[in-house]
């Protein structure tokens, strides 16, 4: 059992590997359609019908989540102030790398 955490609900789920060929091809759709699926590599993404591929995914740690009524571990307190100073230094050394590659221009 865990505790999925978004930005909108707390949900207590049990995880599972995949075990029906519709939840097999639910991941397929998901790799075919999603931003996950634009990552991979073109060659891999046009063989994802391919028995061979198929079989690769299966072996690739993957989890389905059902919901559950049983208790799960406290969700834990989201907090991004962390990454604001991230976010900040590399605004400023794009901006800097703008400045300087205008300068080098003129």
């Amino acid at each position: 059992r865990v505790t999925a955490q978004n930005g909108y609900e707390i949900l207590c789920v049990r995880a599972r590997s995949p075990q029906t060929e519709a939840e097999w091809q639910a991941i397929e759709l998901y790799l075919t359609h999603s931003p996950v699926g634009k990552l991979l590599q073109a060659r891999f993404r046009d063989k994802i019908e391919d028995a061979n591929t198929v079989e690769k995914i299966k072996g690739w740690p993957v989890l389905t989540f059902d919901p559950t009524d049983e208790p799960c571990p406290p969700p834990l307190m989201a907090d991004l102030v962390w990454a604001w100073p991230l976010i900040l230094l590399g605004a400023a050394i794009q901006v800097m790398c703008l400045w300087l590659l205008r300068l080098r221009k003129h």
